[in-house]
């Protein structure tokens, strides 16, 4: 699957170094993904969806929704047992199961994120929650399907939150849906700011009083700017965020990289990060940079990584696991079929068998 000469992309220089200049692709793809998950009424999908935008200044591309593909069975683990049944949301039903939109008051604006809980669902039980976090002029809804995190089976396991980015203009004229990228990215673009940090607090709160959640267990992971914003809550929520997986993300001009940072990191959780080899929008090396931002925060080794052997991928794809880490940190280089989407052929079974790892 590999060879000796993908090696001198596992090569980390772990001195930090100034952010680079934030730099869009020239266009987003013209594609207009399909709207809904097939048990969802193609109506409730969001309004606030503008298909086909294609800014110069766009700081992410749509991601495609490609057909559904198989997927192999995930490994059984057990939900965690509740001790104390009275403890929060533990004991009792949920105000319901299955899939749906919820809104919530944060920041003083109504914000929406998509909900998936088993229809089995055990009130006794902690369950771990999943967040998956959409790219430019995306929504929740859609970002379900397209994840495919749930066609894994047993899909039960989790409690599984698709959060709405809201429509802003960002400078320049240019206005979409799209993540705030934290503090750092404040003093390095124009797409900083904490109000979305807050919403993603109000919605685990919103989780906790509502379900019965394994709290050490929290994971997040998103596509594109999605993936940005992956790496923004496993930086600055890093004490809520056990594991991450960002996919597709645009640097590290988010992230604390220099000593006059606006914020530091918390917490250090775990980090699977995926970019392609030939992604269109955002190359390699951009990929090269978050990766290396988690190397030096979770003071992994710098010697060689151990390869990881993943069913369905390319000859292509170099995927490994690196050495004497704080905690965990993995990358793939992924495909060139795959561009600027995700490895479909193993990236929801391999992110739900990490995320359940832990």
């Amino acid at each position: 699957m590999r060879n000796a000469t993908w090696w001198c992309l596992s090569l980390v220089v772990l001195g930090c170094s100034d952010p680079p200049s934030v730099t869009a692709p020239d266009a987003s793809p013209d594609v207009t993904p399909d709207a809904a998950s097939p048990d969802v009424i193609a109506d409730v999908a969001s309004l606030d969806v503008i298909p086909d935008v294609a800014p110069d200044t766009a700081p992410d591309v749509i991601p495609d929704v490609l057909p559904d593909v198989a997927p192999d069975a995930a490994p059984v683990v057990d939900v965690a047992p509740v001790a104390d049944a009275a403890a929060g949301a533990c004991g009792r039903m949920p105000p319901r199961t299955g899939q749906w939109y919820e809104t919530l008051r944060s920041g003083g604006v109504d914000r929406r994120f998509y909900v998936s809980v088993p229809t089995n669902y055990v009130p006794t039980r902690r369950y771990p929650v999943v967040f998956g976090l959409h790219g430019r002029d995306y929504d929740g809804i859609r970002m379900r399907a397209y994840l495919a995190l749930e066609d894994q089976r047993p899909s039960d396991w989790a409690i599984f939150v698709y959060p709405d980015a809201l429509r802003r203009t960002w400078g320049g004229g240019f206005t979409a849906i799209g993540w705030q990228n934290g503090p750092v990215a404040t003093q390095t673009s124009a797409y900083g700011g904490d109000d979305d940090l807050r919403f993603i607090d109000d919605v685990v709160a919103w989780t906790r009083a509502n379900l019965c959640t394994d709290d050490g267990r929290f994971f997040a992971t998103g596509q594109s700017w999605g993936g940005d914003f992956s790496n923004v809550v496993g930086c600055f929520r890093g004490t809520t965020f056990r594991a991450v997986a960002p996919v597709a993300a645009n640097g590290d001009y988010y992230l604390p990289t220099r000593a006059d940072a606006a914020a530091p990191c918390v917490g250090r959780p775990a980090v699977w990060a995926f970019h392609g080899v030939a992604d269109p929008g955002f190359t390699l090396a951009l990929g090269e940079r978050y990766r290396d931002f988690w190397l030096r925060r979770n003071t992994c080794s710098a010697a060689a990584p151990t390869p990881l052997t993943l069913a369905g991928a390319m000859p292509d794809d170099a995927c490994a696991e690196y050495q004497g880490c704080a905690e965990r940190v993995r990358w793939c280089a992924y495909n060139a079929a795959s561009g600027h989407q995700v490895p479909r052929a193993y990236y929801p079974r391999e992110v739900v068998a990490f995320f359940r790892s832990f």
